[in-house]
């Protein structure tokens, strides 16, 4: 019995994707070499504006690499902390903190049950199993909770700053916490629920194309209450298993719509398109999973050396 059709382009299009799948490990690994050599950079300890960001250990070295083309416009004036999300260990934590001495850790057990007293405080159930049942959710409701009365700068681990991000620096600095949310526009709407079903649910729709891995905003401690309860009535939606992943980015769209967001300029890329095009005028590049080939590439052409000559 056959189970799939042989023809010479399937073929080609797996050996492409094997020797795509194997140059993007050697490269990977030329880049998490050449890092581990840059000097370190201080972060601040205590700062109005904190970058934050959720890590596991098979990003440890892309995320050293992504923070330290940030942090070279803006050494020890911005605070850095990491959410680790169970899985880091004692040599992941020892090489971050060497390369980014001053950063602070939030660890599993204790923001779990803070987390989970707080929701609870406020009668959040749905919220409270979401918390301990999606990793993801810590975007939602840690990086607001600790960041707040702080500029916040929620960060993915692939996200590489070629320039200096003025416009988020200029939103970090930002003591308004009316100021809209800044945002990277993603390639397309990636939701899990449609515009019309979360308007049942709070009333409007949210912000399009928001993408999760760049976003700056300012949280107050009391605008927490609010915002959650309207993420309480949109967990009463069914999820389609094919877009469960989705869950957190369609959630901070819906807080983009209830506070006001404004998206970054298209120099702030998501996909490497523009990218493999040869643009030397972008500011920031968040690679796809696929595309992280892109990703080390520009860390050893265009960030390594510039760590090096600082």
């Amino acid at each position: 019995m056959r189970l799939w059709p042989f023809s010479w382009a399937r073929v080609r299009q797996a050996a492409f994707n094997r020797w795509r799948y194997w140059r993007q490990r050697r490269v990977a690994a030329s880049a998490a070499s050449v890092v581990r050599r840059t000097p370190p950079i201080p972060v601040a300890s205590e700062a109005d504006a904190e970058i934050h960001m959720l890590l596991c250990h098979r990003h440890v070295s892309m995320a050293l690499q992504g923070l330290k083309s940030f942090f070279r416009f803006t050494p020890a004036t911005i605070a850095l902390v990491v959410h680790d999300d169970g899985t880091l260990d004692a040599g992941d934590r020892s090489l971050l903190e060497h390369h980014l001495p001053g950063l602070r850790w939030i660890d599993v057990p204790e923001s779990a049950a803070t987390m989970d007293v707080e929701l609870a405080r406020l009668g959040l159930e749905r919220c409270r199993e979401f918390r301990r049942t999606y990793v993801l959710a810590r975007r939602v409701f840690d990086f607001p909770f600790y960041s707040a009365g702080r500029g916040m700068l929620q960060l993915d681990a692939d996200v590489i700053f070629l320039q200096r991000p003025t416009e988020l620096l200029d939103r970090l600095a930002s003591t308004d916490p009316r100021a809209p949310m800044r945002f990277n526009l993603d390639v397309d709407d990636m939701y899990c629920w449609t515009d019309e079903e979360i308007r049942t649910v709070v009333g409007f729709a949210p912000t399009p194309r928001v993408n999760g891995g760049l976003i700056a905003m300012r949280y107050t401690a009391a605008m927490l209450p609010e915002m959650w309860d309207l993420v309480e009535r949109c967990l009463s939606l069914p999820v389609p298993a094919n877009t469960e992943w989705w869950r957190d980015q369609t959630l901070l769209g819906m807080i983009g719509g209830w506070h006001g967001a404004v998206a970054l300029p298209l120099e702030y890329n998501v996909g490497a398109r523009l990218l493999r095009q040869g643009r030397e005028d972008l500011i920031a590049h968040h690679s796809l999973f696929w595309e992280r080939l892109y990703f080390h590439q520009v860390f050893l052409r265009r960030v390594a050396p510039a760590l090096f000559s600082r």
